[in-house]
């Protein structure tokens, strides 16, 4: 069996997931298949760039609280005239961004054969199998990872009550639950409301693609709905002219240190409870031997300081090939690309999402070392030195490589998607 014909991709437009999206795309399309990418933000230009469809969405919301009615809640979701404009594109074949929660039940209800994209490592509960939003290394015990998921799940049960009484009809999971019996989607046999991460619902009968390496998760049986196809590197990014500025003056920094070590430093731009940039420039400001460029929204305006610069954009590819090492907050695209890249990585936990979850998995595999709590400079400097100078890191980091290049040799992706298809039939 071929790939699809027609490929119709629905994709949130987040920068680090639209990155990975449409890459993917990229892909699909050079083994064939016609590919548009609809999303509800305007991606347009960026898209049409790379010789790919595209189709504008309306604005979606996550977050319907504060609506006056379920009818403005509906409509709020951006999602009224979806089932129309999947008839018009007649696609073969769905992929929609796992976060799109309002879209999946449209698509459910077209009947056309779907999976979801997945950023994320695999999502639902196993034994000694924590949530992603866990600190906990292995070898972690039965006992131990119950209770990091009792813990996960009191929050999220908490979260989910409050905005139901606050919300009655108008919180987001009952809007969506709502949206459900309006296409007649039997909304409670296709989704788990406990043991899972992030979502108003895990949907467990649906496939999802993983944009990842299974050998990089924690070691654990996968449900079968769960599909590692790789992590998808966009190299072939739009630049925007201020983000074009940035290359003249990263280029001096690099020349007047170009006999020694460089760090590429990418902070969240989720916000974390506090920002760890001062310990950061602390910890660079007496390693002479290093220079460090720091990317973050902290900074206001592009600063030098001896052997630190600091700017709000960096461009992480282009740097991540320049650089020694990497130190990244447990953003998985940023570590995706390190690995790509293959550069050994310090991970300072940014402590949002999957943060923790992702920062675990670098430091048991031996991809870098991760610093899960507050630290002192000195800490840093440690694990700079560290990854640097002991080879099983990068050894590590070069055989991960290798096995990605072996998902895309072997087809992963192509033969999940074929799968699914021929499951449908």
């Amino acid at each position: 069996m071929m790939l699809p014909k027609h490929i119709l991709m629905l994709v949130t437009g987040l920068r680090g997931r639209l990155n990975s999206c449409l890459a993917l795309a990229q892909h699909l399309h050079d083994a064939g298949s016609y590919i548009t990418i609809a999303c509800p933000e305007n991606h347009g230009v960026e898209v049409e760039s790379l010789g790919l469809a595209y189709h504008q969405l309306p604005p979606t919301s996550y977050d319907t609280s504060g609506t006056k009615s379920i009818g403005e809640a509906k409509k709020s979701l951006g999602v009224d005239h979806l089932e129309g404009t999947i008839k018009s594109l007649s696609p073969d074949f769905l992929l929609i961004d796992i976060e799109l929660a309002p879209h999946i039940i449209v698509c459910l209800a077209s009947k056309i054969p779907l999976a979801l994209i997945s950023s994320w490592f695999d999502l639902h509960r196993a034994p000694s199998h924590p949530p992603l939003t866990s600190s906990l290394i292995p070898p972690i015990s039965a006992k131990a990872a119950d209770r990091a998921w009792q813990k996960y799940n009191w929050r999220r049960r908490k979260h989910f009550f409050t905005k139901k009484i606050r919300w009655r009809g108008r919180a987001y999971r009952s809007v969506l639950c709502n949206l459900a019996k309006d296409h007649e989607v039997e909304i409670k046999r296709l989704v788990e409301t406990k043991d899972f991460f992030a979502l108003p619902f895990y949907w467990k009968t649906i496939p999802i693609l993983s944009m990842n390496l299974y050998e990089v998760d924690l070691p654990h049986l996968l449900p079968d709905q769960i599909h590692y196809v790789g992590p998808m590197i966009s190299t072939e990014r739009m630049q925007s002219e201020k983000q074009m500025e940035q290359y003249y003056s990263i280029s001096q920094f690099l020349d007047v240190h170009a006999n020694k070590k460089i760090c590429y430093c990418s902070l969240s731009t989720m916000p974390t409870v506090e920002s760890p940039l001062d310990l950061i420039v602390d910890a660079f400001s007496s390693m002479k031997d290093w220079a460090v460029i720091i990317a973050s929204k902290q900074v206001a305006e592009p600063k030098m300081r001896e052997n630190v610069f600091l700017l709000d954009y960096a461009p992480q590819l282009t740097l991540l090939q320049r650089c020694t090492i990497a130190i990244n907050q447990g953003g998985i695209n940023s570590i995706n690309e390190t690995i790509h890249m293959e550069k050994p990585m310090v991970v300072l936990n940014g402590g949002k999402f999957d943060q923790a979850g992702c920062a675990a998995r670098i430091h048991y595999h031996k991809l870098g070392i991760a610093i899960m709590d507050k630290f002192a400079s000195g800490r840093l400097q440690e694990a700079i030195y560290e990854v640097n100078s002991n080879p099983i890191y990068l050894n590590k980091i070069k055989k991960l490589k290798n096995a990605a290049e072996n998902y895309r040799s072997e087809k992963v992706l192509e033969k999940s998607i074929i799968g699914i298809a021929e499951n449908y039939a």
